[in-house]
């Protein structure tokens, strides 16, 4: 039996079974993709991307008047820690002068303490002229490290 010998109904659920099924088929190789591949990315934007942006971003002493701004890079800060660019942190943002201090940075740094349970850096803040700045310090056996 050849194609044209079929009814008409025939021919179209036949066709309409054929694309629903392509379609749920691409779709669920799309979300499938979309899925490893966006989580191999953000893995890998996580390891090398923002790394590379915290040094260009935090190089000065400055960081900004924002709060929302001071925020986000002490967020990147804090993940970036983990991945090897500490040293670099403790050289860049160190400070010894205190001017004043801003409240809503003061919690982020005061309830910091399951990141310091973590890791064997303690994070603390600064606001001098209007900038906030982080800073790392070593934990040593002692305590804290004077760098």
């Amino acid at each position: 039996m050849n194609s044209a010998s079929h009814s008409p109904w025939i021919v179209r659920e036949t066709q309409r079974l054929t694309l629903h099924g392509s379609f749920d088929r691409s779709r669920w190789k799309l979300k499938h993709n979309a899925h490893y591949e966006s989580r191999w990315k953000l893995k890998h934007n996580a390891h090398y991307g923002s790394r590379w942006k915290l040094n260009t971003t935090l190089t000065t002493d400055r960081v900004g008047n924002s709060t929302q701004r001071s925020l986000r890079i002490a967020l990147e800060t804090q993940h970036n820690a983990h991945y090897g660019s500490r040293w670099k942190l403790n050289t860049t943002l160190t400070t010894d002068r205190v001017v004043g201090g801003n409240s809503v940075l003061q919690r982020i740094c005061r309830n910091s303490h399951r990141f310091i349970l973590r890791s064997k850096y303690l994070w603390g803040c600064y606001e001098f002229v209007g900038a906030t700045t982080f800073y790392l310090r070593q934990i040593n056996a002692k305590g804290i490290d004077a760098r």
